[in-house]
């Protein structure tokens, strides 16, 4: 209900996600797996619902195009000092 009166845009399953990004502010999707143990499509579906609130941004990997470098927008670090 705080959440929900805060007119923040938080769903549950983004909490690990955050917390991953919140300890190293860029990460990749294959990291936040392995930091988070579980699966890369959950992963991605979290991210791609977060990018779409505004959360997170998404860059093409350095090494491989292939790859996104996935950070906190300001509205995603905004979020984590609310949570705290």
């Amino acid at each position: 209900d705080h959440y929900r009166g805060s007119n923040v845009p938080i769903k549950s399953r983004y909490t690990p996600v955050l917390r991953a990004l919140a300890e190293q502010d860029a990460q990749t999707v294959k990291e936040i797996t392995a930091k988070l143990q579980i699966t890369q499509g959950a992963v991605s579906q979290t991210i791609r619902l977060m990018e779409t609130d505004g959360l997170i941004a998404r860059e093409p990997g350095k090494n491989d195009a292939r790859e996104s470098i996935v950070k906190l927008t300001s509205q995603g670090h905004d979020l984590i000092n609310f949570l705290k």
